[in-house]
This record gives structure tokens, sequence and C-alpha cells, in this order.
């Protein structure tokens, strides 16, 4: 479970051609426990494409099996904790998609929860939005390149939206 999986947009599961956003999801699995970063995308064009990242959240606590793997993310910006929002991918990163401003400025949802299961070849499951009755069913795949290990602050982001009081 561990390495860089994408959502895969060449299946009926993955779902990406009708959705705003694709996810990147970048794991390191200790023993039970999960830790890494989800990256998100604006689905124009070239899915995955790092001009159209739309947030790069650090996984808030994750578990996985053998064949199983569960952890969520935080959407919005919390002023106390300021690693639990998005980051940003580089500095000033032009977030140049109207539909990227909005999600991080209004994001949908608070917490954004994976429960995923599979093998190697590809991780199958549903994505939650605060623990919703409505959620989504996705297939991630492994993707190429090397797993990310950062997202940079909002410190180095002078285009990220601003989030209720706190400053851009």
């Amino acid at each position: 479970m561990s390495g860089a999986w994408q959502q895969d947009c060449d299946s009926a599961e993955g779902r990406c051609g009708d959705e705003p956003f694709v996810y990147m999801l970048h794991v390191g699995r200790y023993g039970d426990d999960v830790t890494g970063l989800v990256v998100r995308y604006v689905n124009e064009g070239a899915p995955f494409d790092p001009r159209t990242e739309c947030g790069c959240y650090v996984m808030q606590g994750g578990r996985a099996t053998d064949t199983s793997v569960t952890l969520h993310i935080k959407l919005e910006a919390d002023p106390a904790a300021p690693g639990d929002g998005p980051g940003c991918p580089a500095p000033e990163h032009p977030f140049a998609s109207e539909t990227c401003r909005t999600a991080l400025s209004a994001p949908p949802c608070n917490t954004l929860r994976f429960d995923l299961s599979g093998d190697e070849d590809a991780l199958d499951g549903r994505l939650t939005c605060d623990d919703a009755a409505a959620d989504v069913t996705r297939r991630f795949v492994p993707a190429r390149g090397k797993t990310r290990r950062t997202c940079l602050s909002a410190d180095h982001c002078p285009n990220l939206p601003s989030t209720g009081d706190t400053p851009p």
C-alpha cells in the first residue's frame, strides 16, 4: 500500500470524466499506520498536470492492513494548526482555475475520508465528505514517479485564497 497512487481515469470506477477534481495519494506505511500526502488536481485537460494542482493535504491519520487503507484529510485550513489544511506546490503558484480558487476558499466539506481496499495493482473504495451518507466509489492505480513528501505552507503561497479571517 505504500507509494504513489493516482485516481484511475481510464476505468468506469475512476469516474474522472465529469468530476471537477482528481486525487493522487502519496502513502507511507509504517506497520498498521499510514501517513503521507493527498494532492488534488483540477480535472481539466491532462489529469495530474502539476500546473493544475489545487491543494496538497497532509494525511490526518490512517490505518492499513494487507488489503485495505483508510485515511482522511482536512480540506479546510485551521489557523491553529497550519499543517492541517491545503498547502501549495511551489512559491507563487497561480491557482489559475476558478474551480480551484472556489474549492480552496469554500471547501465542500471539512474532512474527506478515503476507505480503499485492494492489492498492488489497484485500490477501490469510497470517498466520503464529512461522514455524509452520500459517498462515491473511486479506483486508484500505481502512479509513475517518486512519492511526494512535502507540501509547502500557505506562507510560501501568496495566491492561496483566504479562508475566513485568515490573511491570504
